[in-house]
């Protein structure tokens, strides 16, 4: 990789290939950096490049906007209290400012049962977030390799990953933390090997720091490391980890493909709350999926859960009209039901709605009617609104009723009670509320908080927000006068 010991190959890269790196290279030279160093080879090559890079490409006379990170997980010991101070002093002596925190891994492990390289992996990305926040980065470059990138995929592909996670990392990403709007995630060792970054360090006399636990085989990444990835060389030979890399980025392309579609879809059947059928209806699997994994995006499902079995097991659920609960795992699942998907987050898969306030006094439909308490409102209209069947807790809900139907009845906006009965449209008889709320598995504690419109002092449903409105005041001659009614 190297040809002299004043190579810099971040320089060298981004000349190469300039306009596919373009604006990481600006990045890199512009943005206030936070550099995360852990100690090791890659990180310090990473380190002494920016230092470099910014000095001699940029032609800065000191690395303006660098900081160093640096995060102490409390797993080691002495020996990861002498890393921060190796880190430290490698900073100082460069004259670039340090940061560090020290995280309590083996207690978040306890307290949420994940394992300690994932719960590792997420206390440092929160750590550094913070230092941004605290030094005023707009980014946080980070040494992961190419040798990082194939074990990555051969991980994913192990735990049954979509064709986004086994593309892998990105040189440059958004971080997507509402803590640090805009901060970005750069890569620029993603070309690199870790042997020749080793060899780079020697080649300039700089030092790292190497961690012990990386030589056992506790953590699965290390026993890909230490078994599969020899073997995969020895077998298809030593450029095979490159050609895997190359493969990996041509499935990012065709995966931002796939995801631009998908987000269509997503706006089209505006499906972000809740994922109807209609959004997966008559696409290819493939696509299906990818509309599956975007929307529980959106939702903020963490993306560690999205197996392909997972989002498969919700896209064939989904489409061919089931009801069931499929769990995720970490306290997440989806719950389908009715042709809709929603993310359960905790004990239930529908939101615990607002208890619906009762009408202080029976009323009579009329145009400008609001309801301030439950946002009930009712306009006249010429055009007969059939929504689908959705969760009554969704949000706006709508109805057309037959004004002549209802022209002077009395009624009331009030909570489900257990007598109530509706006789739907096209119904062959009455049927009781309570179960169809069951059917929305809607738990029974939270039913009595659901709003129905029904007539006073009767038991009468004329409708139930999210399922049909009753036979008796359904819009049914052509040109009759008609109310939309809203409930927000």
């Amino acid at each position: 990789m190297h040809k002299h010991k004043h190579h810099n190959p971040l320089t060298q890269w981004i000349r190469k290939e300039p306009y596919e790196r373009a604006e990481l290279r600006e990045w890199l030279a512009s943005a206030p950096l936070l550099v995360a160093v852990s100690g090791g080879a890659d990180s310090m090559a990473l380190f002494h490049c920016l230092v470099a890079f910014r000095a001699g490409e940029c032609g800065l006379d000191r690395p303006f906007g660098l900081t160093v990170g640096h995060v102490e997980h409390g797993l080691r010991g002495a020996e990861s209290l002498a890393d921060a101070a190796f880190v430290k002093a490698a900073a100082e002596k460069q004259g670039v400012p340090f940061l560090s925190e020290s995280v309590d891994v083996a207690a978040a492990c306890a307290a949420t049962g994940e394992s300690v390289e994932m719960t590792a992996r997420r206390l440092r990305r929160e750590a550094l977030v913070r230092m941004t926040v605290r030094c005023g980065a707009k980014a946080i470059a980070l040494a992961h390799t190419m040798d990082d990138q194939a074990e990555l995929f051969f991980l994913r592909i192990g735990r049954g990953s979509s064709l986004r996670g086994i593309a892998g990392m990105t040189l440059l990403s958004d971080a997507n933390t509402p803590e640090a709007p805009g901060l970005k995630l750069l890569r620029p060792f993603l070309h690199e090997r870790h042997a020749d970054l080793c060899e780079l360090m020697r080649d300039w006399e700089k030092s790292w720091r190497e961690d012990a636990t990386n030589a056992g085989d506790d953590a699965l990444r290390n026993r890909v490391r230490h078994h599969l990835m020899p073997a995969f060389e020895t077998i298809f030979g030593p450029s095979a980890v490159r050609v895997l890399t190359r493969m990996q980025t041509v499935f990012a392309a065709e995966a931002d493909v796939l995801e631009a579609e998908a987000d269509a879809r997503l706006a089209q059947t505006d499906a972000l709350e809740a994922l109807r059928a209609e959004a997966i209806a008559q696409v290819p699997p493939a696509l299906a999926r990818t509309v599956v994994v975007r929307w529980l995006h959106t939702r903020q499902c963490p993306p560690p859960l999205l197996s392909f079995r997972v989002v498969e097991s919700v896209r064939r659920l989904l489409s061919e009209g089931g009801n069931g609960v499929i769990e995720l795992g970490g306290g997440y699942a989806v719950r389908i039901a009715h042709g809709l998907a929603r993310l359960q987050v905790g004990a239930y898969g529908c939101a615990v709605p607002d208890a619906c306030v009762p009408s202080p006094a029976p009323f009579v439909l009329h145009e400008g009617l609001l309801d301030p308490a439950n946002g009930l409102s009712a306009a006249p209209t010429d055009t007969v609104v059939r929504p689908p069947r959705v969760p009554p807790q969704t949000r706006p809900l709508v109805c057309t009723v037959s004004a002549t139907a209802l022209a002077d009845v009395p009624v009331l906006l009030r909570p489900v009670q257990r007598a109530d009965r509706i006789r739907p449209i096209g119904g062959k008889g009455h049927y009781a509320v309570w179960d169809l709320l069951a059917d929305f598995d809607i738990p029974a504690e939270e039913r009595s908080r659901i709003a129905v419109l029904a007539r006073v002092e009767s038991h009468d449903v004329l409708w139930l927000p999210g399922y049909g409105v009753a036979e008796a005041v359904a819009a049914r001659t052509p040109g009759e006068p008609l109310w939309l009614l809203t409930l927000s």
